[in-house]
């Protein structure tokens, strides 16, 4: 769980809390005040300003969850969309190794998942990266040609940084 959620979640469990501790002690005690005009003003302090706190934190609590809720879909959506990208790599190669058309949504993919930075989708982009893409993209490495520039950028960014990542794993580095 996020920090921000559980810090709103907090608070209404302290707020919460506040409203039982004093119906409790009104139920067990008495009421707070014992004359009727304190009880009148101590029924206009919890059903006047506290129902406007709670209604207003009630406010704040579900536009942040809906908030909160857009962009988890925005984020599902954007992967949802990398995937299919993967899909239609593996189809193409499939039937054509190291085509031109696998090369270039693989480059498109890669540009993606450089700009997200998230290594989950560089995990993924390996998986597609057949024995003939590869070879593709370093033979374009070491000629030196500027094509599928994002498609070479994560090709050597997925060559050194796994053998870490499997290091990292085994305890060695």
């Amino acid at each position: 769980m996020k920090p921000a959620n559980i810090l709103v979640l907090v608070i209404l469990a302290l707020f919460s809390t506040l409203i039982v501790v004093v119906f409790v002690w009104t139920w067990i005690c008495g009421p707070l005040f014992s004359s009727l005009e304190g009880r009148g003003q101590q029924g206009d302090f919890f059903g006047g300003h506290l129902s406007a706190l709670f209604g207003c934190l009630t406010l704040l609590v579900v536009l942040y969850f809906g908030w909160r809720q857009r962009e988890d879909d925005r984020e599902a959506r954007k992967r949802e969309g990398f995937l299919a990208g993967l899909d239609l790599i593996a189809q193409y190669d499939l039937k054509s190794p190291g085509c031109e058309q696998a090369m270039r949504i693989l480059d498109y993919q890669s540009k993606l998942a450089l700009e997200d930075g998230n290594e989950e989708w560089l995990w993924m982009l390996n998986v597609v990266i057949t024995k003939d893409i590869r070879k593709k993209l370093e033979d374009l490495r070491d000629q030196k040609q500027e094509i599928y520039i994002h498609a070479q950028e994560v090709h050597q960014k997925i060559h050194e940084e796994f053998p870490r990542y499997h290091k990292k794993k085994k305890g060695i580095a």
